[in-house]
C-alpha cells in the first residue's frame, strides 16, 4: 500500500544519460502531475458539465479527484527539498504543472458547496506546489502566472489548518531565498512586491491576525511567524519600505496580542515572536514604551526563566 514509488535513497536521476536510460522517480512523478493537472484544468476551463455524471453541472471536487491522487503520489515520492526535479529556470513541465495546479486550487477555494471537502482536496495539491516552488523555474516564474496571483487572496479564506499551512508554506518559498542557493535579491524583491500587491492590505493584516489568533493551530502560527520573520528580519533587505511599514503598523496595533504569543509552547513561534517584538521596539517608537512596560508588568521573563530551570 501507500503512494511512494521508491525509497528516497533511489530518487536521484541516473548519472549517465542515454536514449534508453530509465527516467528518475521525481521526473516520472512530475510528468504524471503535469499530464493530469493540465488536462483537468483545461477541461474545467472549457466545460460546464461534469465529466463523470452526464447532464450534471461541473463539480470541482470530483474533477480534481484524479489530480489529488497523483499529487499524493508525487508528495510521497519527491522530497520536500525538491531534490531530483528539473533545475532549468524555464522548464515547461514545472511551469505547466504550477500554472494548472494553482488554477485548480482557485476552483476549489471558490467552492461554496461542500467547502470543507474542497479545502481538504486542495491540501495535497498545495503540498505539491510547495515542492515545485522550490525549483528554479517555480521560484523565478510563479509570480508571472495569473492562476497563482488569483490564489493569493484566496489562501486567507482557508479554514482547514493542514491546507492553509501548505498554501502559505508555498508562499514562504517565494517570499525568501531558495534554500542552499546564493540569494538573488532582485528576484526576492520582485516576488515580494508582486505578491503583496496581489494580496493588498488584506494579506498583510491577514498574516498578522492569523499569527495572533488565540484559536489558531500551532501549524498556522508556525507558518505565519515564519513568513513575518522572513519578510521583516532575515530577508528584510529585499522588502519594500511600504510593505515593511504596513507590517510595522499592523503589528504595532496588536502588540498586546503579540506579547501573548510569548507564552506559546512552540519554540519556533516563541523565537519568531521575540524577534518581531524586538523589531517593533526599534522601529515603532510610538509603541516601544508600552511594549517594555507590558513585558515588565507581565513577568514574561520570569515565566521563561522558571520554565528553563524547572
Amino acid at each position: 500500500g501507500g503512494y511512494c514509488l521508491a525509497s528516497f535513497s533511489t530518487l536521484a536521476a541516473p548519472e549517465k544519460s542515454g536514449l534508453f536510460q530509465p527516467i528518475s522517480i521525481p521526473l516520472h512523478c512530475l510528468k504524471r502531475v503535469h499530464a493530469v493537472g493540465v488536462a483537468a484544468f483545461s477541461y474545467m476551463n472549457s466545460h460546464t458539465e461534469s465529466s463523470t455524471e452526464e447532464g450534471a453541472p461541473i463539480n470541482p471536487i470530483e474533477e480534481c479527484r484524479n489530480v489529488v491522487e497523483i499529487c499524493r503520489e508525487f508528495n510521497a515520492s519527491v522530497l520536500p527539498t525538491a531534490e531530483g526535479l528539473p533545475t532549468g529556470e524555464k522548464d515547461k513541465q514545472v511551469l505547466g504543472s504550477i500554472g494548472s495546479l494553482w488554477g485548480l486550487v482557485a476552483w476549489l477555494l471558490e467552492c461554496k458547496k461542500d467547502r470543507h471537502l474542497a479545502e481538504q482536496a486542495a491540501g495535497p495539491i498545495l503540498q505539491t506546489l510547495h515542492r515545485l516552488s522550490k525549483t528554479p523555474a517555480g521560484y523565478r516564474n510563479s509570480i508571472e502566472l495569473a492562476t497563482f496571483l488569483d490564489c493569493v487572496p484566496l489562501l486567507l479564506t482557508i479554514g482547514d489548518a493542514f491546507s492553509k499551512f501548505w498554501g502559505f508554506r508555498a508562499m514562504t518559498v517565494l517570499l525568501s531565498g531558495l534554500p542552499g542557493k546564493l540569494r538573488d535579491k532582485e528576484v526576492e524583491y520582485v516576488n515580494k512586491s508582486v505578491i503583496f500587491k496581489a494580496g493588498g492590505p488584506r494579506l498583510v493584516h491577514g498574516l498578522v491576525l492569523s499569527l495572533l489568533d488565540q484559536g489558531a493551530s500551532d501549524l498556522i502560527r508556525m507558518v505565519m511567524s515564519d513568513i513575518l520573520q522572513s519578510v521583516l528580519c532575515s530577508f528584510a533587505d529585499t522588502t519594500s519600505p511600504e510593505v515593511f511599514s504596513s507590517f510595522m503598523q499592523a503589528l504595532g496595533e496588536n502588540y498586546q496580542a503579540l506579547m501573548n504569543t510569548l507564552y506559546q509552547q512552540t519554540p519556533f513561534v516563541l523565537e519568531n515572536s521575540a524577534l518581531l517584538l524586538h523589531l517593533l521596539n526599534s522601529h515603532a517608537p510610538t509603541v516601544a514604551g508600552a511594549i517594555r512596560e507590558a513585558a515588565l508588568a507581565s513577568g514574561v521573563l520570569l515565566h521563561h526563566f522558571h520554565a528553563a530551570i524547572f
